[in-house]
């Protein structure tokens, strides 16, 4: 716990199996076994929070810089840039995968594990966006609105079949996402 000492363990994440959870603290994104051996630092990612699991264990998704937007409750108005990156749940170089020049946060994987749903303040209001996510952790092609990007996959009807939906609305012309079910 040396390397670690002057911050506090925050937000832990449960591995899908359950063998694992994984942290923050301080700049570090850490993993250890469930039983608490096998401390093990995944990745240096300067001012991370919101973790989150990929379906299949295999990657963390989650946010750097701003976690004074997270964690201090003064969200409202906040537009402070941060940024989502993924990084494999065995260690390494993180990959970031959205924009840094706005507010980008709340990393979601859909059940496949190919894509992430984040909010992001980057087409004007927040809304949210679907980015798909190759094999390799890197960002596959550019970031689309979720409901219109679940709605072309979907033969028309957002996670048809799948018991999975979004909802929304249409505003000024544009479609917006409004709910979430799984």
């Amino acid at each position: 716990s040396a390397p670690y000492s002057g911050s506090i363990p925050q937000a832990p994440k449960w591995s899908p199996d359950g063998d694992h959870i994984a942290f923050e603290q301080g700049d570090s994104v850490l993993v250890m076994a469930a039983d608490g051996s096998n401390l093990t630092l995944l990745a240096r990612v300067l001012d991370v929070h919101s973790l989150a699991w990929s379906p299949d264990g295999r990657w963390l998704a989650g946010v750097r810089g701003n976690s004074a937007f997270a964690y201090s409750g003064s969200g409202f108005g906040n537009l402070a840039a941060s940024t989502v990156f993924v990084v494999p749940a065995a260690g390494g170089t993180p990959v970031m995968v959205s924009d840094s020049t706005t507010l980008n946060f709340s990393p979601a994987w859909l059940p496949g594990g190919n894509a992430l749903l984040y909010l992001s303040s980057g087409g004007g209001g927040r809304d949210i966006y679907l980015q798909r996510i190759d094999r390799g952790g890197r960002a596959d092609g550019a970031r689309g609105h979720a409901l219109a990007a679940v709605a072309a996959t979907g033969g028309g009807e957002p996670g048809a079949g799948r018991g999975r939906w979004l909802g929304g609305h249409r505003a000024g012309g544009d479609r917006r996402a409004g709910a979430t079910r799984s």
